[in-house]
């Protein structure tokens, strides 16, 4: 658990859920509750358009189009895609899926305003 922002980050580490974070404001913070769910390898869900770890960017691009933010370091790239209230990121091996985290489109964590 780690506690560097206003709330708190569950990490599963093992059983069903491994590799799995729950991202959770504090219920002092403004807005509170969870603000991210971040997944990878086991987890074997799928979005809707059936993007799933393991998915080719490729197939990214064709089901959500263009992003609205594309960055690269070496082999390791990401992909965020910001709906109304909502984020997208997906962070690609060479250009493969590894991690796929759904999130409120203030994420990163506000700063300040919680306990």
């Amino acid at each position: 658990m780690i506690g560097d922002f206003t709330g708190v980050s569950y990490e599963y580490t093992t059983g069903r859920y491994a590799k799995m974070y729950i991202g959770i404001y504090s219920p002092t913070a403004t807005p509170s509750g969870v603000f991210s769910i971040s997944v990878s390898s086991p987890y074997s869900g799928t979005t809707q358009e059936g993007i799933v770890i393991g998915s080719r960017r490729v197939d990214v691009l064709r089901h959500f189009g263009r992003p609205t933010l594309h960055s690269q370091a070496d082999s390791t790239s990401w992909d965020r895609y910001e709906f109304e209230q909502h984020l997208l990121l997906l962070e690609y091996r060479i250009d493969v899926v590894e991690w796929l985290t759904i999130g409120l489109k203030v994420w990163p964590p506000l700063v300040g305003g919680g306990v």
